[in-house]
C-alpha cells in the first residue's frame, strides 16, 4: 500500500540565495502546499501508516536535514493547513551550524534547537533520523553504521520520548548492508534516491525531490507519480560530488559532541 502514496522531499525553506537545486522559497512552498490541499491530499506520517490509518487520497509530505528554516518558514505554512510532515533530523548537529556539509561555503545554516524539534513534534509531525552525522552510509564499516544507525535513533527516543521508526539515508544511497543494518536498528520505514530491491520492503522507499527549478505542472506530476523522472536522476546523480566531498575533505566523521 505505501508504494502506492507520493512521497516528497524538500530542504531548505528560504529566501536566501544558495548554490544548488534544494532551497525554495517561502512563497513558492506556500503556493505548493495550496496546490496539495486544492488537490485533495490528505498529508499523512509514517506513524498512520504503521497504524493503517490511511485517508483515502494519502500524500507524506518529508523534509531533509533538520534545518530551522523549517521550523520559520514552513511550519507556520503546514499548521495554517493543519497537514503533518515527517522532519529528518541529523542528531549530532542539532542546534548547530551544518559544517557537516562538504564544501565550506555551505556552511551558512543552522539546523533546529532541541526546543524547536519538541514544538514540532507536539503539532503532530513525526521525527524520523538522518543518521549522526550524514555520513555515506554504504562505504562505513560495521561498527560505524551501527553508530549512526542505531545512536540516532536512540537520541531522538530519548528527546521525544517515543519509537522512532523512520530513516533517511544520506544522499538517498543506501546498499543491502544499509539495508540490513537498518531492519536490525528497528526502523521499519527507509527513504532513498531510488529503489535498490525489486521486493516490497518499506526499508527502500522510493519519493520525488522538490527542486527550485519546479513549475507548477513538474509539481504536479510528483504529486501523482512516486517513480523519479531521467530529469530527476541526472539531478541527484549530483550528490556523487558531495559524497566525494565529504571523503576527500574529510567531512565523514561523526562530530565529537552527540
Amino acid at each position: 500500500m505505501i508504494n502506492q502514496i507520493p512521497i516528497i522531499a524538500y530542504h531548505k525553506i528560504s529566501d536566501r540565495k544558495e548554490f544548488g537545486l534544494n532551497v525554495l522559497s517561502p512563497a513558492i512552498f506556500r503556493k505548493q502546499i495550496e496546490t496539495i490541499a486544492d488537490s485533495g491530499f490528505q498529508p499523512i506520517t509514517f506513524w498512520d501508516v504503521a497504524r493503517n490509518k490511511i485517508p483515502p487520497k494519502p500524500i507524506i509530505i518529508t523534509f531533509d536535514d533538520g534545518y530551522s528554516c523549517f521550523y520559520e518558514n514552513a511550519l507556520p505554512v503546514l499548521s495554517e493547513y493543519n497537514f503533518k510532515s515527517v522532519v529528518f533530523l541529523i542528531t549530532g548537529y542539532i542546534g548547530k551550524k551544518n559544517t557537516w556539509e562538504p564544501f565550506p561555503g555551505q556552511h551558512n545554516s543552522y539546523h533546529l534547537s532541541l526546543d524547536e524539534i519538541k514544538t514540532i513534534a507536539e503539532r503532530g509531525h513525526e521525527i524520523g533520523s538522518h543518521t549522526i552525522s550524514h555520513r555515506y552510509l554504504p562505504l562505513l564499516n560495521s561498527v560505524e553504521l551501527e553508530m549512526e544507525l542505531i545512536t540516532s535513533k536512540q537520541n531522538l527516543e530519548l528527546l521525544l520520548n517515543r519509537e522512532v521508526i523512520s530513516i533517511c539515508y544520506p544522499f538517498g544511497r543506501y546498499n543491502k548492508k544499509v539495508l540490513s543494518a537498518s531492519k536490525a536498528a528497528g526502523y521499519q520505514f527507509g527513504i532513498g534516491a531510488k529503489k535498490l530491491s525489486r521486493g516490497n520492503t518499506n526499508l527502500c522507499l522510493c519519493r520525488r525531490s522538490i527542486y527550485s527549478t519546479d513549475d507548477n505542472y513538474s509539481f504536479q506530476n510528483k504529486l501523482n507519480r512516486n517513480i523519479p523522472s531521467t530529469k530527476e536522476r541526472i539531478i541527484q546523480s549530483g550528490a556523487l560530488l558531495s559524497i566525494a566531498g565529504q571523503i576527500l575533505l574529510k567531512r565523514n566523521k561523526p562530530p565529537v559532541n552527540i
